[in-house]
């Protein structure tokens, strides 16, 4: 026979609590999208309630790190609307931003503080992608544990219940 019992159903329990709890990070942020708190107005620039007929969730991030060899004229951003309804994504948009100088009407040069910020934020967010990438692979070998002390083993029958 093979199902759960005692400490697997409370392992069970609290796998499905923590993809419950942390969806965003195990969609978004294993992608590099920044979702800790202190980082609203960096690169994520906030929620996006829709509240007719679902709430929806915008993270942006870089989509390639600030050259330190040349000054960059634009940047390139990923941004990710997450449904909190479904807990998936709804829609992937890529964003290119050119920097311009209205003034001398051309492309100027992104400021060295902003690209030195940028740099930063590049890091974290290559620091956020490795922590939710390790995060789900440890979900992901909690569950096979699971599976394998429950059904998927030697000699394990279904229980299929009695007939009338």
């Amino acid at each position: 026979m093979f199902g759960l019992h005692g400490e697997q159903i409370e392992q069970a329990g609290r796998i499905a609590k923590a993809l419950g709890e942390e969806w965003r990070g195990l969609v978004a942020g294993k992608e590099g999208y920044l979702l800790n708190k202190g980082q609203e107005g960096t690169v994520r620039w906030g929620e996006m309630p829709l509240a007719f007929p679902n709430h929806f969730t915008i993270y942006h991030r870089l989509t390639e790190p600030v050259s330190e060899s040349a000054s960059p004229t634009k940047l390139l951003l990923s941004s990710l609307l997450l449904s909190t309804a479904v807990q998936r994504p709804s829609a992937r948009i890529q964003e290119e931003i050119v920097i311009f100088d209205y003034r001398a009407q051309k492309s100027a040069r992104l400021p060295e503080h902003m690209q030195t910020m940028l740099r930063v934020r590049w890091e974290e967010q290559e620091q956020t992608k490795t922590m939710w990438e390790n995060r789900a692979k440890q979900l992901e070998e909690m569950v096979g544990r699971l599976e394998k002390e429950s059904w998927d083993r030697q000699g394990a029958v279904e229980d299929v219940g009695k007939s009338s």
